[in-house]
């Protein structure tokens, strides 16, 4: 069994919540399919940044080195639904989706669906610039490309 003491339920509740009135102006119940799905996405997304910073920061501290690794890949698949289960909660966060009176297969159904040219973002990297620039020429074509970005950290 894993350790979620990090957790917190009902922070991730308020973030779903928080992000469809701010994102779409509506009520959880009001909403689609598809701004339910980005509303989870984003909450899930507050979580992977508020880990990587910290993450990050550890690095930074024992001043390790690092290797930037960049493949493209078409069509990614479930990214929600990996993360959810990389951070090691996916049942909590599944509970608090079935709390809000969301069907969890259904916003992971979403998450296929989701054009790139709609939800991008990428965590500040020191050629993000240039990439950025690359990323958007890609967008503006409209072509189903994901950008995969790992970082090895080296002892």
């Amino acid at each position: 069994m894993s350790n979620t003491s990090w957790f917190n339920k009902d922070e991730f509740k308020k973030n779903i919540i928080s992000n469809c009135k701010s994102l779409f102006r509506k009520n959880i119940d009001e909403a689609d399919k598809q701004q339910l799905f980005q509303s989870v996405a984003y909450a899930v997304k507050e979580i992977i940044i508020d880990r990587w910073i910290a993450t990050q920061k550890e690095y930074a501290k024992q001043d390790k080195k690092t290797v930037y690794y960049m493949s493209m890949e078409f069509l990614m698949g479930r990214a929600l639904g990996n993360n959810m289960i990389n951070l090691m909660a996916y049942d909590e966060m599944k509970e608090v989706l079935e709390e809000l009176g969301m069907d969890i297969n259904v916003i992971e159904a979403n998450s296929l669906t989701y054009s790139l040219g709609k939800f991008f973002s990428l965590i500040s990297m020191p050629f993000s610039s240039f990439l950025s620039l690359f990323v958007y020429s890609i967008l503006s074509f409209e072509h189903p490309l994901v950008i995969k970005i790992i970082t090895v950290n080296i002892a």
